[in-house]
């Protein structure tokens, strides 16, 4: 079971926490504020490093056309997002938009 919630969610404490971040959002507690898509003039993707999640999520935005970015909150400067994260990104990007 240990395996599985490390595969899954990185640990336990990841697990509960996405947990409870779900109940929020069904709560409607969560806070967030639902932009206006035609409004959004740029994504931002923010993870911890900036080599595998937030690079992965841009990746496909910017494949789908639209003006994006990421950044990690403890990533070395100048430092790649992970080769293989992007690759399997674009291989899931949906054709841009004209």
């Amino acid at each position: 079971m240990a395996g599985v919630i490390e595969r899954q969610f990185g640990t336990f404490r990841g697990l509960v926490r996405l947990a409870l971040a779900h109940g929020e959002v069904l709560l409607g507690a969560d806070g967030a504020v639902r932009p206006d898509p035609q409004a959004v003039r740029r994504l931002v993707f923010v993870c911890h490093g900036n080599i595998c999640r937030s690079a992965y999520a841009e990746a496909l935005a910017r494949g789908a056309g639209l003006n994006t970015t990421s950044f990690g909150l403890s990533a070395g400067t100048g430092n790649p997002a992970h080769h293989d994260a992007c690759c399997n990104a674009h291989s899931h990007s949906p054709p841009a938009h004209s």
